[in-house]
């Protein structure tokens, strides 16, 4: 098994569902969580996923379905906050990764983590799913480094 001590949260806006993650994208997330808050594995845990640069080795990638920005002027996106279905999830699921691997985590958002995207205008997962009350309500610490998303 991997060392691992780190939770990424990404936002996927394009709708796959895991089933659909799996061919589509098969090496990037290890959990898509779906608007319903049903969760699916889409890579094995032992295996390292291709979602955060500079800490594949040692992260599990979280993708929630919705696009959690901020539209550009005269636009709008559908899914723009979570569900409570979701939150709900990602809490169990925080909780379940600390209790299944024993040991605290580190909790962070993807462009959270310095030099994790190979866009550096990229917000991710949003601003709109609040990285700072997940953290707080899963008792989990920001990744050393890591520069807190603005509310």
């Amino acid at each position: 098994m991997r060392n691992i001590d780190l939770i990424v949260i990404h936002r996927n806006e394009n709708g796959h569902t895991g089933a659909e993650l799996k061919i589509n994208a098969p090496n990037e997330y290890h959990l898509f969580v779906r608007r319903d808050g049903t969760v699916d594995i889409t890579l094995a845990f032992e295996l390292r996923g291709a979602h955060a640069i500079g800490v594949n080795h040692n992260s599990i990638g979280v993708a929630v379905h919705g696009c959690f920005i901020d539209p550009p002027p005269g636009r709008s996106y559908l899914n723009m906050r979570p569900t409570q279905q979701q939150l709900d999830a990602l809490e169990m699921l925080v909780g379940g990764l600390k209790w299944w691997l024993g040991k605290d985590l580190y909790l962070a958002g993807h462009t959270e983590i310095p030099k994790a995207s190979a866009d550096p205008a990229k917000v991710c997962p949003g601003r709109h799913l609040d990285m700072h009350r997940l953290r707080a309500v899963t008792k989990s610490k920001p990744w050393p480094g890591s520069t807190p998303q603005k509310l």
